[in-house]
């Protein structure tokens, strides 16, 4: 026969798949993969065909620790049972230095940038089409674990006096705006990124370290990017699958029982289900994730009912999913909205809450879907 081989190779840190490069196939045997600054340690699973086993499998599940900006290598062993016939799958894993400023996307909508992105490039053209006055960012930072802040300002003579002073000491920011340009960064983490508009014009020159998705808030589509449902990487009685599409992976949960959810990540094809304990988390740009069967949206992220955190009379729990803390709300007398947060919490408001940006991935809604607004 021929040589055995893997079924499923993947890389994760904690519950976090990890990409692998190139995408995992049985006849490919060496692999790289990254490891963001705030990541530590990756793990690996790996599956054998039919007739093969990994031999040190419990070693490979064990965590391998990385120094910042350092490598490592993990190999997995696997031999064929009839044979004993031995191969092995390389996979050696860097991990960023944390002093990295560059960006890795910068996306404008409805505008034209010359040149055409870089992550080497600093500083850019933006035009606008006559009817539009406002520039939406989109930035996707280099490395995880950074801040970004987006300055405006009204003309070249205030930029340029800025160029003359160090950059401040970065926090989260909260949206900017002025009368060319509404800029919005709802992340604590990227790269700084100092901004300019002047009629349509941006200017961007990145000053200091740091990455991390910069997201806008609204209503959650059937299929919704750069979330993942975890905290685990599958429901009990369900692996990682190799899709070719979030369709794909989709249709894959639609047909599993108890399948509510599906995270789709495109680096490698990785489609992984979730039943209904699942709670959406941020991930990495391009990762895909939504529920077994599309419908009418209700909910909404990266907002929250405030301004206080609670209605009178209420006060935090911990809940599962962004529908158990629906269902909390659905259940008590005067809950109009909820909002679910990453950690668990879930906090109820009645009709004098409104919507207010949050710097987290939240979860917010009604206290039913399709229901009209006045709570119970």
């Amino acid at each position: 026969g021929g040589l055995p081989e893997l079924r499923l190779l993947g890389l994760r840190c904690a519950d976090r798949p990890l990409d692998l490069h190139p995408a995992f196939t049985p006849s490919h045997y060496v692999y790289t993969s990254r490891l963001d600054y705030s990541d530590g340690s990756f793990s690996v699973d790996a599956t054998a065909a039919a007739g093969a086993e990994v031999t040190n499998a419990d070693a490979l599940r064990g965590a391998t620790l990385v120094q910042a900006g350092g490598k490592a290598q993990a190999v997995v062993h696997v031999t064929e049972k009839a044979s004993n016939k031995t191969m092995k799958y390389t996979v050696s894993v860097k991990r960023l230095d944390g002093k990295d400023v560059r960006l890795k996307e910068l996306i404008l909508q409805r505008a034209t940038i010359s040149p055409v992105f870089s992550p080497d490039v600093l500083k850019y053209q933006v035009t606008l089409p006559a009817a539009v006055d406002v520039l939406r960012l989109r930035i996707v930072p280099w490395d995880v674990g950074q801040r970004v802040q987006v300055l405006s300002f009204e003309s070249d003579a205030d930029f340029a006096a800025t160029e003359q002073t160090p950059p401040p000491t970065l926090a989260p920011s909260p949206p900017v705006e002025s009368a060319h340009l509404t800029a919005q960064d709802t992340t604590s983490a990227g790269p700084s990124t100092r901004t300019t508009s002047t009629a349509g014009r941006l200017t961007a020159t990145t000053t200091t370290s740091a990455p991390a998705a910069s997201t806008t808030a609204g209503v959650v589509a059937c299929f919704d990017e750069d979330i993942y449902f975890g905290p685990n990487p599958n429901m009990a009685g369900q692996a990682k699958s190799l899709e070719t599409s979030a369709s794909k992976c989709q249709q894959r949960c639609a047909e599993a029982p108890g399948c509510a959810f599906f995270t789709w990540w495109p680096e490698d094809g990785g489609g992984h289900l979730q039943d209904t304990s699942a709670t959406a988390g941020p991930a990495r740009p391009g990762v895909v994730a939504g529920p077994a069967a599309c419908q009418a949206p209700c909910y909404a992220r990266d907002v929250y009912y405030g301004p206080g955190p609670d209605m009178q009379g209420q006060e935090k729990t911990t809940e599962k999913s962004a529908g158990e803390c629906q269902a909390r709300c659905a259940a008590t007398s005067g809950c109009a909205h909820f909002t679910f947060w990453p950690d668990g919490g879930c906090h109820l408001q009645d009709n004098f809450a409104s919507m207010v940006a949050a710097a987290q991935a939240t979860l917010a809604g009604p206290a039913e879907c399709g229901a009209g607004p006045g709570g119970r």
